[in-house]
């Protein structure tokens, strides 16, 4: 095989999670020439397809480019290498996109409990699979069956890098930015509480300056949490 497809390419990174053509070319660049002992590769998209070029020099210290060839019995092992560079490559645009959400939205995502494991929960997120680890949960929540298979409610990611291959997300229940995620998302007028505070297990204090305080969205507030809310005007 001396020439790749683009619409092999494109069919290579549906299976990647935001890897683009580019980064595609790029991997199987580093893939060809780590297979090739470092030499250094290029290549050049021609009527749809890409070609790929070994860069060296020879004994005259001339500036050499020979195709790329690829037999039966190499494709297999460059494909190994590949498929580890496209892994990587897409962990770590998932990892960009984690630490973009934790600087931009507080880290908050929600996520679906799947399992439960001796020291944690196994939670879907829209990032990936994610742990939450016992001593990062709220004791009362999982008393009162927060964290049941099939719950769906908002987590903070804690922390989130790649260990051995892996993206590796750890999530945190105990974080106040939950809860004013959640009364943003609830009150009309989140900003009338200039400040928050939670007895966790037993009630959500609200200081406002406003007289007139929304009912509805408090009760609304008080079921989330099943816990009293209690606001407190002060003039």
């Amino acid at each position: 095989m001396k020439k790749i497809s683009h619409k092999f390419l494109e069919s290579l990174i549906d299976k990647y999670d935001g890897i683009t053509i580019s980064e595609a070319i790029l991997a199987l660049e580093n893939a060809l020439s780590r297979y090739y002992g470092g030499v250094e590769i290029k290549s050049i998209k021609k009527d749809g397809n890409y070609q790929f070029y070994k860069i060296f020099y020879n004994k005259f210290n001339e500036l050499k480019k020979d195709v790329v060839f690829l037999k039966p019995s190499d494709t297999k092992n460059i494909e190994k290498i590949l498929v580890r560079n496209l892994k990587l490559y897409s962990l770590q645009n998932t990892l960009q996109k984690i630490n973009y959400c934790i600087s931009k939205e507080k880290g908050i995502v929600i996520g679906e409990v799947l399992d439960k494991k001796r020291n944690s929960y196994v939670v879907a997120t829209k990032f990936g699979v994610a742990i939450l680890r016992i001593n990062d949960l709220v004791l009362s929540e999982k008393r009162k069956g927060f964290y049941n298979k099939g719950s769906a409610l908002k987590f903070c990611i804690k922390e989130a890098k790649i260990q051995k291959g892996e993206l590796k997300i750890l999530l945190s229940r105990k974080n106040q930015a939950i809860l004013k995620s959640d009364i943003k998302d609830i009150f009309t007028k989140p900003d009338d509480f200039y400040a928050i505070d939670r007895i966790i297990g037993e009630k959500i204090l609200l200081f406002t300056k406003n007289n007139r305080n929304p009912k509805k969205e408090i009760i609304e507030l008080a079921k989330l949490y099943r816990e009293r809310v209690r606001v407190e005007v002060i003039r």
